[in-house]
């Protein structure tokens, strides 16, 4: 069973360590962030609101919103997906198509 929809970050060896996630798994995070940041403004939420609705803080939606989440767990993908009013399928590719563009 998957229990979370996880970016594994790519060590850079010749980079000296550093470490980035491939263009693919960038592009779906800044789709799933566009996705929450413009369901979240058509509900007319705040940041905090939505915070509470997930049962999180403030910081991690403005992490999920920026992109800067390297994972998030389906049950906490499937609460967003209830909140806004959408199946979860389609919020993720939604994600996928935003991506791409």
């Amino acid at each position: 069973m998957i229990s979370s929809f996880a970016f594994t970050k790519r060590s850079q060896m010749s980079t000296g360590g550093y470490e980035e996630y491939t263009r693919y798994e960038r592009a779906v995070l800044s789709g799933l962030a566009e996705i929450i940041r413009s369901h979240r403004a058509r509900l007319n939420l705040s940041q905090s609101e939505l915070a509470e609705k997930l049962g999180c803080g403030r910081n991690y939606i403005i992490g999920l919103e920026s992109g800067t989440v390297p994972s998030v767990s389906i049950e906490r993908l499937l609460k967003l997906a209830i909140v806004f009013g959408i199946p979860l399928w389609q919020m993720l590719r939604d994600s996928e198509e935003l991506g791409k563009h």
